[in-house]
């Protein structure tokens, strides 16, 4: 879905790889999780993008001194998530693993901490819900990126996923060929994901946005997948004045929370154990 603020992450340069042709980087990152899982500290997934920020990103961050600033943020939220990452892979607990772009990493907060992931995953634990967290989310990711890329490395991961979430479209918008296929690269991605997935939808939405809503709606209405609308405010926007900001990353992190927590009710009424992170065979450690 596109990010609640409007806003692109600057998908790279490289089109030609969202657009559906960047198969060699998928089986790279099969290759590359499946041979680093064997120990978690080897784990070898990276969440930085190999492509370059784009040339309205370029342009942006020289004229708005914001952007600049929250670029800034790309490379250490990255960094501070594979380490994440690599602790996650060498705990216990149910795996939530995380799919998305620049809003699943929090670029624009404060702090990694005030990522909507982190807060939502502190309102869960309060409810006695834990779950490990496995961030496999890449600033300026487009959808086509989450189901080469992204789906590839959860697949490769020694243990499946008790709970899968997808942020993603922001940054197809941008360009016309991604912005048109965006629909069909939706319905690519759906397929990837394994059942019940919880995909973020905007409740205002026109356009390939309303195309987005209206493929994840009948998805959900077939049981493949769930949708959760999120709510944002437009004065809650980071430096950039177009990602979250602490407050609105709260916002996002109330809507995820109250979903996964309405389906682990779910799961549990149902007698269900290995979808829900109430049960798991120990805590989940923090993200």
């Amino acid at each position: 879905m596109a990010s609640p603020t409007g806003r692109p992450d600057g998908p790279e340069t490289d089109t030609g790889a969202a657009s559906g042709t960047s198969g060699h980087a998928a089986q790279d990152s099969r290759q590359a999780v499946r041979a680093g899982t064997g120990a978690a500290g080897s784990f070898a997934f990276s969440n930085l993008s190999s492509r370059a920020p784009s040339r309205f990103l370029r342009v942006a961050s020289r004229l708005l001194a914001g952007v600049g600033t929250v670029e800034h943020q790309v490379a250490p939220y990255a960094a501070s998530w594979h380490e994440r990452n690599i602790a996650a892979l060498g705990s216990a607990g149910p795996l939530w693993v995380v799919l998305g772009d620049s809003i699943s990493q929090g670029v624009g907060a404060s702090s990694v901490e005030q990522g909507w992931v982190p807060q939502a995953w502190r309102i869960l634990a309060g409810q006695g819900i834990r779950y490990r967290v496995v961030n496999l989310s890449i600033s300026g990711a487009t959808t086509v990126d989450v189901t080469e890329r992204e789906i590839p490395a959860m697949n490769g991961l020694a243990t499946a996923p008790a709970l899968v979430t997808v942020f993603i479209g922001s940054n197809d918008i941008l360009h016309h060929d991604l912005r048109v296929n965006l629909a069909v690269h939706y319905q690519a991605l759906i397929a990837a994901l394994p059942a019940s997935s919880l995909i973020a939808v905007t409740s205002e939405a026109r356009g390939a946005l309303a195309d987005i809503n209206q493929t994840v709606a009948a998805a959900a209405a077939a049981g493949a997948v769930q949708a959760v609308p999120v709510r944002f405010a437009r004065g809650q926007r980071a430096q950039d004045h177009f990602h979250p900001s602490d407050e609105g990353y709260a916002l996002i992190a109330a809507d995820f929370a109250a979903a996964i927590a309405a389906r682990d009710r779910r799961a549990a009424a149902s007698g269900g154990d290995e979808t829900s992170g109430r049960p798991g065979p120990g805590p989940g450690a923090p993200p």
